[in-house]
Protein backbone atom coordinates (compact mmCIF):
# COMPACT_ATOMS: atom_id res chain seq x y z
CA UNK A 1 0.00 0.00 0.00
CA UNK A 2 2.80 2.09 0.70
CA UNK A 3 4.44 1.84 -2.27
CA UNK A 4 1.30 2.48 -4.46
CA UNK A 5 0.90 5.80 -2.31
CA UNK A 6 4.71 6.61 -3.40
CA UNK A 7 4.20 6.01 -6.80
CA UNK A 8 1.05 7.58 -7.06
CA UNK A 9 2.77 10.47 -5.32
CA UNK A 10 5.77 11.06 -7.13
CA UNK A 11 3.58 10.29 -10.89
CA UNK A 12 1.71 13.58 -9.72
CA UNK A 13 5.08 15.40 -8.78
CA UNK A 14 6.23 14.67 -11.83
CA UNK A 15 3.30 15.72 -13.80
CA UNK A 16 2.79 18.73 -11.79
CA UNK A 17 6.03 19.69 -12.59
CA UNK A 18 5.29 20.62 -16.17
CA UNK A 19 2.55 23.29 -14.97
CA UNK A 20 3.45 26.86 -13.74
CA UNK A 21 2.58 27.42 -9.88
CA UNK A 22 0.39 30.94 -9.17
CA UNK A 23 1.54 31.29 -5.86
CA UNK A 24 -1.34 32.90 -3.35
CA UNK A 25 0.02 34.17 -0.11
CA UNK A 26 2.71 33.14 1.98
CA UNK A 27 1.09 29.24 2.18
CA UNK A 28 -2.04 27.99 0.07
CA UNK A 29 -2.87 24.69 -1.38
CA UNK A 30 -5.29 22.75 -4.17
CA UNK A 31 -7.86 21.85 -4.17
CA UNK A 32 -9.75 24.23 -2.36
CA UNK A 33 -11.86 21.83 -1.05
CA UNK A 34 -9.85 18.51 -1.02
CA UNK A 35 -11.25 14.78 -0.55
CA UNK A 36 -9.50 12.20 1.04
CA UNK A 37 -7.43 10.07 -0.82
CA UNK A 38 -7.08 12.88 -2.85
CA UNK A 39 -3.67 14.88 -3.59
CA UNK A 40 -3.07 17.77 -1.55
CA UNK A 41 -0.43 20.18 -3.71
CA UNK A 42 0.84 22.46 -0.92
CA UNK A 43 2.15 26.21 -2.00
CA UNK A 44 4.76 28.04 0.38
CA UNK A 45 6.22 31.13 0.02
CA UNK A 46 9.36 31.54 1.84
CA UNK A 47 9.81 35.72 0.89
CA UNK A 48 8.76 37.07 4.58
CA UNK A 49 9.34 34.37 6.50
CA UNK A 50 12.20 32.60 8.43
CA UNK A 51 13.03 30.31 5.78
CA UNK A 52 13.33 33.27 3.42
CA UNK A 53 17.32 32.49 2.86
CA UNK A 54 17.10 28.41 2.85
CA UNK A 55 18.01 26.58 -0.27
CA UNK A 56 15.87 23.44 0.76
CA UNK A 57 12.45 23.40 2.86
CA UNK A 58 10.76 19.96 4.28
CA UNK A 59 7.25 19.72 4.90
CA UNK A 60 6.04 18.52 8.44
CA UNK A 61 2.55 17.16 7.93
CA UNK A 62 0.13 16.28 10.72
CA UNK A 63 -2.83 14.29 10.24
CA UNK A 64 -5.48 14.09 12.93
CA UNK A 65 -8.27 12.07 14.17
CA UNK A 66 -8.89 12.07 17.25
CA UNK A 67 -5.26 11.55 18.37
CA UNK A 68 -2.47 12.18 15.91
CA UNK A 69 -2.45 9.77 13.11
CA UNK A 70 0.52 10.38 11.54
CA UNK A 71 3.98 12.86 11.45
CA UNK A 72 5.08 12.77 7.70
CA UNK A 73 7.95 15.04 6.31
CA UNK A 74 8.27 15.64 2.87
CA UNK A 75 11.07 17.26 0.66
CA UNK A 76 9.44 20.77 -1.72
CA UNK A 77 10.26 21.48 -4.92
CA UNK A 78 11.79 24.71 -5.55
CA UNK A 79 9.62 25.91 -8.12
CA UNK A 80 9.65 29.89 -9.76
CA UNK A 81 9.25 31.87 -6.51
CA UNK A 82 8.39 29.58 -4.01
CA UNK A 83 8.35 25.87 -2.94
CA UNK A 84 5.58 22.88 -3.43
CA UNK A 85 4.78 19.56 -2.40
CA UNK A 86 2.55 17.13 -2.21
CA UNK A 87 0.53 14.53 -0.09
CA UNK A 88 -2.37 11.80 0.19
CA UNK A 89 -4.61 12.23 3.13
CA UNK A 90 -4.89 8.79 5.44
CA UNK A 91 -8.86 7.68 5.11
CA UNK A 92 -9.19 8.36 8.59
CA UNK A 93 -7.80 12.01 8.91
CA UNK A 94 -9.98 14.48 10.15
CA UNK A 95 -7.79 17.51 10.32
CA UNK A 96 -4.20 18.28 9.07
CA UNK A 97 -1.49 20.98 10.65
CA UNK A 98 1.58 21.70 8.42
CA UNK A 99 4.72 23.48 8.80
CA UNK A 100 7.70 23.98 7.30
CA UNK A 101 11.23 23.50 7.68
CA UNK A 102 15.06 23.47 7.07
CA UNK A 103 17.15 21.90 9.54
CA UNK A 104 15.98 23.39 12.79
CA UNK A 105 14.37 26.07 11.94
CA UNK A 106 10.58 25.84 11.57
CA UNK A 107 8.01 28.00 10.39
CA UNK A 108 4.85 27.50 11.36
CA UNK A 109 3.35 30.90 11.77
CA UNK A 110 3.29 31.09 15.29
Amino acid sequence: MNKLIITLLTLAIFLGGCQKIDYDGTFSFEPNKPQITEPILVKFLADSTKLSESNSVEMLVYQYDIDLLSTTEIEMKKEGIGWTAQFIPEVETKGIVIAFKDDEVIENNN
